[in-house]
């Protein structure tokens, strides 16, 4: 996870609850693969404003603290045979598994095995060539290369979770680990295909303090009204409208946001 991304630090603590005392294989836990930027709240790893899960792998002799946390997270990604990465999104946003183009086709079945017993609220697919290009260096897009089947989980932020909903990721999660099992996939039939999503992000062209106008899940028409942007120092409102037609599954709350940054991201259908 990122230092400043903790939904799954309450997905976890729920899910080691939930493990019998002794099933078959290994199942490895880092709740933090940063904890100095946990302990400062931010993502990046403080000492040298580093992002862990970019820049994989890292050049040949590179020193710092970060390039061990990435040779270390290397190490362990060569000794298991599925890797899962949990992070949290910044806006408030549908529960999302993130579907990359795996290395084989026996490794792609399984991925989809494993979101299909998750469940998740929308699946992206990540094209790393075309749409989600700043993802290419990435930890899992690394150990795809390297031959491993790789999913990543994107959870609502903390704010937006309350117990119940904690103990259903919690349960998907319980119930896609054990979809991984041979002995298991009988039991885990899916109750649902996956669809795909493209990722059609709304970027803020101005900065102020946001007002949403329409509500996660809901299908939006190219330019919907999706909010409006209150002026800062004049109180005017601008309106936001979408440039894309899909399903809202992000949306950024009241609070103040930059030029530049996202606003809301716009499902697409794409399979």
């Amino acid at each position: 996870m990122h230092g400043d991304e903790v939904s799954g630090f309450y997905v976890l603590e729920k899910l080691v609850s939930l493990l019998p005392e002794k099933f078959s294989g290994t199942l490895t836990i880092i709740p933090s693969a940063n904890p100095l930027g946990l302990i400062h709240r931010q993502r990046f790893v403080p000492l040298d404003e580093e992002d862990l899960n970019r820049g994989f792998p890292p050049p040949p002799k590179a020193r710092g603290v970060s390039a061990a946390y990435k040779h270390t997270l290397i190490q362990l990604g060569h000794a298991h045979d599925f890797i899962i990465d949990l992070h949290t999104f910044v806006l408030p946003c549908l529960e999302a598994g993130l579907f990359l183009p795996q290395s084989s086709e026996k490794n792609t079945a399984l991925v989809k095995r494993f979101l299909q017993a998750l469940d998740p609220e929308t699946v992206f697919s990540m094209d790393i060539k075309r749409e989600e290009q700043r993802e290419a260096s990435a930890l899992g897009v690394y150990m795809i290369a390297q031959g491993k089947p790789f999913v990543a989980i994107e959870y609502p932020p903390v704010r937006q979770i309350n117990e119940e909903f904690i103990a259903l990721l919690a349960d998907n999660l319980f119930h896609a680990l054990s979809s991984l099992s041979s002995g298991n996939a009988s039991s885990c039939t899916p109750s649902k295909e996956i669809h795909l999503f493209e990722r059609q992000q709304v970027i803020s062209q101005s900065t102020g303090l946001f007002v949403p106008t329409r509500k996660l899940r809901d299908e939006i028409k190219i330019n919907d009204v999706i909010g409006c942007m209150i002026d800062s120092v004049s109180l005017a409102r601008e309106e936001i409208h979408s440039p894309y037609q899909g399903t809202l599954t992000e949306i950024a709350d009241r609070q103040l946001w930059r030029f530049g940054e996202k606003l809301a991201t716009v499902g697409k259908r794409i399979a």
